[in-house]
């Protein structure tokens, strides 16, 4: 078909939909459907920017076809490119019609062309996350939104219709600076894809998807609906979430991290879909685009690196081999300890951060490589009362044994933060086998340890520790028993280690003994200090007791002696004695008056009479 006699310039940029609603315009035809019937024009081609409708068109127009189909949106297999960037399925805004109210106003003043067809609709329009003017500097705004299906794609036809409104629509709009992002698919649609950043590899729809999915969750928390975003919200998200993600895969996680941030100050169920919420409900759930593995793979890493998550469970479908990270949660579960006391232990070893402190278990998280060891050391641990019950030692043999450092623990307790101590089971088996080295199987007479060390006058600990020194050659074990209670020792043989050194002194009994005196006489000796007293160790029982020393007796009976001794001591009455002292005029000493038994000094006494 040749050229109509009636034709209209093209834009460079203008759709060839808005190319053949003005030409239908300029022909007498009100809407472009109409006029396609008229010419025999494939206009359902020329929306989806088939090459022999816009061949058609270009002839019609008498423009050049590589002009006109330069700026068309082909779609393929429910697949838009524009510009040879692929813009994925069904996303160029047709049904409502978007545009700068300002660039309207400016085609409306080209008084070369007939009202009608002046305004045209700028191909750029189109694409969804272009909602800012770069000429104009402000929003887009909708001005059309038609329910008569006959008037879709007529964009001559609609944006005529508003002409008379189109200075108050300018004046509400929103002048603002076009974001980095819309800058990008901008610069993309113009002049190709460019550069070799993490963005320019990807398609030009994952780009928009991945910048507002993204954006929307760090604008708005993971639980917004994208859907309910209105232009402006989704021209600040489209910009937040370009900026993280065309930083690649450090400004990916950074925008993750944060998100992770917020969501540990709260008390909810926690998973990558709990925190990164519509973002990553998207990329599990919504699409299967292998064009998104690589941003995938970027969430799977941060996940396993940053989240208690191991072996077992899956992102994305993917099963996790290896874990990273661990939480009180998970690793109590995996070394077998109540969360309860793993968390004390932690902080009494200072693993636990101040501000992790009031949060749940699973928000307290610490790397594996760092406190494995740690972990496996402390799983092994039992307090002190249920270490004596796994040492089969009888209370309070657990704490003699530990107060003796027999016993270490790898946790002090015993402070505001840990109240038992923490002892390696471990440690536990070791201790017993180093008691128990050197025994044999039965030992006659042979009594356990606590039994042994009454019979020695000895603590139990004084035993334990004879045995590990080795010193005790006769040592068994009691096949009914364990532990402990089954160490079996000769109780003649420790008593004899343990012995201590003779204090030297004379006991109470050996003076009475010796001196003739009866224990009413020594305790008043003593009592009234008439006679020197000192206290020393029993070296066979170790209690203390109240001796006198052979000098200090000796010294007493240098200068006294009792009545009774004296009669003894010359063979006579002590009735006898009394007298004959009587008679002479010798009385007895009066500091012994509170004693009772007669003491003279012996200076006193002088010979017997012959």
């Amino acid at each position: 078909m040749a050229a109509l006699s009636i034709t209209v310039p093209l834009h460079d940029g203008e759709t060839p939909v808005s190319f053949g609603s003005r030409l239908a315009q300029a022909n007498g035809r009100d809407r472009v459907r109409d006029f396609a019937l008229d010419v025999r024009l494939d206009f359902a081609g020329v929306v989806a920017g088939r090459p022999a409708a816009l061949a058609s068109l270009a002839r019609m127009g008498d423009c050049s076809p590589s002009a006109l189909g330069s700026w068309a949106a082909v779609t393929d297999d429910d697949r838009t490119s524009l510009r040879g960037e692929h813009l994925g399925s069904r996303t160029l805004r047709r049904r409502r019609v978007f545009a700068c109210p300002s660039c309207l106003l400016a085609d409306l003043e080209d008084e070369s062309l007939e009202p009608e067809v002046r305004a045209w609709g700028r191909a750029i329009w189109q694409v969804p996350v272009l909602r800012t003017c770069r000429i104009h500097v402000q929003e887009l705004v909708e001005i059309a939104h038609p329910d008569d299906s006959t008037l879709l794609h007529d964009f001559a036809a609609l944006a005529f219709s508003r002409a008379d409104d189109l200075v108050g629509i300018d004046a509400a709009s929103e002048r603002r600076t076009p974001s980095s992002f819309e800058t990008h698919v901008h610069d993309r649609l113009w002049a190709g894809r460019s550069g070799t950043g993490f963005l320019s590899a990807l398609p030009l729809y994952a780009v928009m998807r991945l910048s507002e999915n993204l954006g929307a969750v760090m604008t708005f928390g993971p639980k917004v609906r994208i859907e309910d975003l209105g232009e402006r919200d989704l021209h600040e998200a489209g910009a937040r979430g370009f900026a993280s993600a065309s930083a690649g895969e450090d400004g990916i996680r950074t925008a993750l991290t944060a998100l992770q941030e917020t969501f540990f100050d709260g008390k909810g169920d926690w998973g990558p879909k709990a925190m990164f919420g519509r973002f990553y409900g998207w990329l599990a759930h919504e699409n299967v685009d292998p064009v998104y593995d690589q941003v995938r793979d970027i969430v799977e890493r941060h996940v396993v690196e940053t989240m208690p998550i191991g072996p077992g469970e899956t992102i994305f479908g993917r099963e996790v081999t290896v874990r990273r990270i661990h939480s009180l949660n998970s690793a109590s579960i995996e070394y077998g300890m109540h969360p309860k006391r793993l968390r004390k232990l932690l902080a009494a070893d200072g693993m636990i951060r101040p501000e992790d402190a009031g949060r749940s278990d699973e928000r307290v998280l610490f790397p594996v490589e760092a406190v494995s060891a740690r972990l496996a050391t402390l799983s092994d641990t039992l307090s002190l009362i249920r270490a004596g019950q796994y040492l089969n030692a009888p209370s309070p043999h657990e704490r003699l044994l530990f107060d003796a450092g027999y016993i270490h623990p790898v946790v002090t307790g015993g402070t505001d933060v840990l109240r038992e101590h923490a002892i390696r089971r471990a440690d536990l088996d070791d201790f017993i086998a180093r008691l128990t080295a050197s025994a044999r199987l039965e030992l006659s007479g042979g009594l356990p340890i606590p039994t042994a060390a009454k019979r020695a006058s000895c603590s139990s600990m004084e035993v334990v520790g004879l045995l590990l020194d080795s010193r005790l050659a006769n040592v068994g074990i009691n096949g009914e028993s364990r532990g402990y209670l089954s160490v079996l020792v000769d109780p003649d043989e420790v008593k004899a280690l343990v012995r201590r050194k003779n204090h030297g002194g004379l006991s109470l009994r050996t003076v009475e003994k010796r001196m003739s005196w009866s224990t009413k006489v020594v305790r008043a000796l003593i009592d009234q200090c008439l006679l020197t007293c000192t206290v020393a160790v029993n070296p066979v029982n170790r209690c203390p007791q109240r001796v006198v020393l052979e000098s200090d007796l000796l010294a007493f009976d240098k200068s006294f002696v009792s009545l009774y001794s004296l009669a003894k001591q010359r063979e006579v009455h002590f009735r006898k004695l009394k007298a004959e002292l009587v008679g002479r005029g010798v009385e007895p000493d009066p500091a012994f008056a509170c004693v009772p038994a007669s003491f003279y000094r012996r200076a006193d006494i002088g010979n017997p009479p012959t």
